[in-house]
């Protein structure tokens, strides 16, 4: 993954190199810092952002494996991946996602207006990957649209 973070600190860093070594010796061996940067004031990791992704992955077998349990949604029910990119291909562009934001939570001051550039549907044995990515997204909007998606 490529995340982007961001945080103020009242100290003036002059040698970010120890610092990048400082935030890594601090982090467990599977979490990494890969580059550090400094930043103008306004930037902000979520609000600064030219686009988004979001990766979803359905392991679809009749039989969950082990070692997917914790990074894929299991649907044993056999999926058709070229129906569900059909169903995905009318997501993109910009539309009014109303209908796919949680209805408890608060979205009413955000548009819901939202551009879709791309939404990929891919197979690859037994992982149905879905990998969409846009300008925004309302709470819990691409989730929805996944589920919505899978029932194609």
């Amino acid at each position: 993954m490529h995340g982007v973070a961001h945080f103020t600190t009242p100290f003036a860093y002059h040698c970010l190199d120890s610092f990048h070594s400082a935030i890594n010796g601090l982090l467990p061996p599977d979490i990494r810092v890969r580059e550090i940067s400094a930043a103008c004031p306004e930037f902000h990791a979520r609000t600064s952002t030219k686009s988004k992704i979001y990766h979803y992955k359905i392991y679809n077998e009749a039989v969950m494996d082990p070692f997917h349990t914790n990074y894929a949604y299991h649907s044993a029910h056999k999926l058709n991946p070229h129906a569900m990119q059909e169903a995905a291909n009318h997501f993109v562009g910009v539309h009014d996602f109303s209908s796919f934001a949680n209805a408890v939570h608060n979205d009413r001051v955000r548009s819901p207006i939202k551009k879709i550039s791309r939404f990929d549907v891919t197979k690859m044995d037994a992982i149905i990957q879905l990998e969409v990515e846009g300008t925004g997204f309302l709470y819990r909007q691409v989730r929805n649209m996944v589920q919505h998606g899978g029932r194609s």
